[in-house]
């Protein structure tokens, strides 16, 4: 088989046996630090897990970001209960729910939410992670340092994620509708219906700003339910071609190893 070329900045996949055993399948500049735009909403998620009770209310208020506005789906003074706000966060990339998330609970402001962000990181050992906001949006004043991770960060996130059932459980949805307005996954993977593997996929999450570019992570069943396979990639210049650098590197997991 030959070597994958990838032209995204960074790309990780990283495969987590039945044992619990864990190896590194394909890598390219995995502690390279690159902005994340809205994987930056997985650690928002895990804030939320770790310090928010999910069933107390949340009644939304107005939001005083000048890049976020409340329209659509989200609006001022309806109530959820705190775990509603996961699925528009964690599905269709919700700048909004992360705002509301990090404002509206228990007096918690903004600040006070992102130093939260970075203690989690630093307690889960992401050495190359740092977070400036809870949405991963390109700051509007110039200096103001992105959101920024690296791939082998990102993986170990998502391994202390999938300890949450919440948290596959959102990510494994196209839509959803329960609570509220439908919500429609911004993972475009979940819709593809020529996808061979597609019925392996556990859940992704997409991310895309103007100084990030493209970035995405993927986990998948690894062939043969051998385990799972944490896939990341990170710097596309592009929307679209986030979507077939990971369609190419699955793929290409599956011919290059015998399984």
């Amino acid at each position: 088989v030959e070597d994958l070329e990838i032209e995204a900045k960074s790309a990780l996949s990283f495969l987590i046996d039945s044992q619990n055993k864990d190896r590194i399948l394909f890598e390219k500049e995995s502690d390279l630090k690159l902005p994340i735009a809205s994987l930056t909403k997985l650690m928002t998620a895990w804030v939320v897990l770790e310090h928010y009770d999910l069933s107390k209310e949340i009644k939304i208020s107005e939001l005083s970001s000048p890049q976020v506005m409340l329209e659509g789906k989200l609006k001022e003074g309806q109530t959820f209960k705190t775990g509603y706000f996961l699925y528009p966060l964690l599905m269709e990339s919700s700048n909004e729910a992360a705002l509301i998330l990090s404002n509206n609970y228990e007096g918690i402001n903004e600040r006070d939410f992102v130093a939260l962000m970075n203690l989690e990181a630093e307690k889960i050992g992401l050495s190359s992670t740092f977070f400036n906001n809870p949405t991963g949006l390109d700051p509007e004043e110039s200096g103001t340092e992105l959101n920024y991770s690296s791939t082998i960060d990102l993986v170990k996130l998502a391994r202390e994620l999938l300890k949450k059932p919440l948290i596959p459980e959102i990510l494994s949805l196209s839509e959803y509708s329960l609570y509220g307005p439908e919500l429609i996954s911004t993972n475009r993977l979940l819709f593809d219906q020529e996808l061979e593997w597609k019925e392996r996929i556990i859940g992704g999450k997409t991310g895309f700003t103007e100084k990030s570019g493209g970035v995405l992570l993927l986990i998948v069943q690894a062939p043969k339910n051998k385990g799972i396979i944490i896939n990341v990639i990170l710097g596309t210049k592009g929307i679209d071609q986030r979507f077939e650098e990971m369609k190419k590197l699955v793929e290409w997991l599956k011919t290059a190893y015998q399984w």
